[in-house]
């Protein structure tokens, strides 16, 4: 996964789960460092992410995801 940058953006969330949940947040990803998230399992689960802002507010889970191979 890649993420894109906004000024009011501090930071990402990643949360993985089955295909219908539950999910589990699996990584915090700084908007000031990189950019990427690697699951080697990653066929195997969905994600989805979240933007905290400089307030602390979370946003609402983007589109799930269902990596594949």
């Amino acid at each position: 996964m890649r993420f894109a940058t906004n000024k009011y953006i501090v930071r990402y969330r990643v949360y993985k789960g089955k295909k219908n949940g539950p999910f589990k947040h699996v990584a915090s990803i700084s908007a000031y460092e990189r950019k990427t998230f690697t699951d080697e399992e990653a066929d195997k689960y969905s994600y989805y992410v979240t933007s905290i802002t400089k307030q602390g507010l979370e946003s609402k889970a983007s589109n799930v995801i269902h990596p594949k191979k």
